[in-house]
């Protein structure tokens, strides 16, 4: 209770000195006059190499993602990890964590991990309508417009005979 009746006191003396304007540090702040003249400094690069200067790419974002030119030693590209994914699946005991890390220059524990913890994601879609009595209904509709326009169109060209 002392320990409360304490830091509640601290914290109302602390408010009080935020709350006090000091006189001296305001008229210090009058007494600053600044003047700036804005100009457009020109940077200049130390390299000898220039910056490009259009910064668009011919290359598709997920081609990009795909057709990986350079990989550093230790990583792979997405590429490269659907291939060692496939390996791996297809036979494990030729294709082994060691022989990948090898092969891709990767860190054997780091390869142990990836192939015991991802497999390779086959994504099929497949477009159906839901099965519910509203969704027959609308087809049924459907249907029967097909079949009453084929009538009509048969009926129209009839009598022109």
């Amino acid at each position: 209770m002392v320990l409360k009746s304490y830091l509640f006191s601290a914290q109302e003396n602390i408010q009080g000195e935020i709350g006090k304007k000091d006189g001296n540090l305001i008229g210090r702040v009058q007494d600053l006059n600044v003047q700036s003249e804005f100009l457009h400094p020109k940077i200049v690069s130390k390299s000898e190499r220039p910056l490009p200067q259009l910064r668009t790419t011919d290359m598709d974002p997920i081609e990009a993602l795909v057709n990986i030119k350079k990989v550093p030693r230790g990583k792979f590209s997405l590429l490269q990890a659907n291939t060692i994914l496939e390996k791996h699946a297809s036979n494990p005991m030729e294709h082994t964590a060691e022989s990948l890390a090898n092969e891709y220059n990767l860190d054997l524990q780091q390869t142990f991990f990836f192939l015991r913890h991802y497999s390779k994601m086959n994504l099929e879609a497949e477009m159906r309508a839901p099965e519910s009595s509203a969704m027959k209904e609308i087809i049924a509709k459907s249907e029967e417009k097909k079949e009453a326009y084929k009538n009509f169109m048969q009926n129209l060209f009839v009598g022109k005979r």
